[in-house]
């Protein structure tokens, strides 16, 4: 976990990733008048769902390598449906809990392992605070 959260840390440092787009962001929707830059936080989303791979948390994925597809980082199935369910969030400001078009019928963790990471693209998005989307995180813990 520390690792993990050394990264996520450093996005939100004074000088890091997220805080640098947020500010560029800002400045752009300044200049249009409203806002038409939103950030889509699909890193961040990410690192929550490893956290909860090291947690033993995420049905049918028992190691973070398994959210990979090769040793340079090429998503597996569980991230590519995350950061599609973090951009839907985004898009369309509501919430993918309930969205069944990515669950694999010969999977039998797959609808379990599909609503954790619908919720963890929606507690994502939600405390983004330049996402554009306002809601209430919803629990993690006992979705499986």
């Amino acid at each position: 976990l520390g690792t993990i959260q050394g990264w996520m840390d450093r996005l939100e440092s004074e000088d890091g990733y997220l805080r640098r787009m947020r500010t560029q962001l800002a400045g752009i929707n300044e200049r249009a008048g409203r806002d038409l830059a939103f950030v889509v936080p699909s890193a961040v989303a990410v690192y929550e769902l490893r956290h909860e791979v090291l947690r033993g948390n995420v049905p049918g994925v028992a190691h973070q390598s398994d959210l990979f597809v090769d040793a340079i980082g090429h998503p597996a199935r569980p991230v590519v449906n995350l950061v599609t369910y973090v951009w839907f969030t985004t898009m369309y400001r509501r919430s993918p809990v309930g969205l069944t078009a990515l669950i694999e019928a010969d999977d039998a963790n797959s609808a379990e392992r599909e609503e954790l990471l619908q919720r963890i693209a929606w507690n994502t998005v939600v405390a983004e605070p330049m996402s554009g989307v306002v809601g209430a995180p919803l629990v993690l813990e006992g979705v499986h």
